[in-house]
């Protein structure tokens, strides 16, 4: 963590607290994380999760031109699920030799501003392989859709603080 990266206020983790929580609901998740473009960083700063943190197995900041599933869903501004970690040939390739993947399937989903460009990502973590319905993933964009004003406003407020 540096000075450079954004801190979310007590009401910002609250609401977004609530958002993770809706989003895990959504066919069981059993971790649910969001990232924010760091436009001082360059990177995919994780900015909140909820669930057990020893499941985290990605660093603190991403590039966003990096390979991992989180910056690609950011880089295509879509959606992009793994529903089966241990067997997807995409995911095992990105995954570094020797780390413990201690999930089965994720969802990522982009977080949009206001002038629908994406800054962040919303991923969910399942224990078991899953292949989410387009209802389920509706759902899942909604909850993206309530983080942008809440990442937005973090983005500006820290801009200002570098700008001065």
């Amino acid at each position: 963590m540096t000075d450079e990266n954004i801190i979310p206020t007590p009401v910002e983790l609250g609401k977004m607290d609530i958002i993770l929580q809706q989003a895990m609901r959504i066919e069981n998740a059993i971790l649910s994380a969001v990232r924010i473009y760091n436009p001082l960083t360059k990177s995919l700063q994780l900015l909140h999760h909820y669930g057990p943190e020893s499941l985290l197995i990605s660093p603190y900041n991403i590039k966003s031109g990096s390979d991992t599933v989180c910056a690609r869903a950011f880089r295509m501004a879509s959606g992009l699920m793994i529903a089966e970690a241990e067997t997807d040939a995409y995911f095992k390739s990105i995954i570094k030799l020797g780390k413990e993947v201690k999930f089965k399937a994720l969802h990522c989903s982009p977080i949009f501003s206001r002038a629908d460009e994406v800054i962040g990502v919303l991923t969910t973590y399942y224990d078991k392989s899953i292949h989410l319905t387009a209802s389920d993933i509706q759902l899942k964009n909604s909850s993206a859709v309530e983080l942008g004003p809440i990442f937005e406003n973090m983005i500006i407020s820290h801009s200002k603080k570098f700008a001065s």
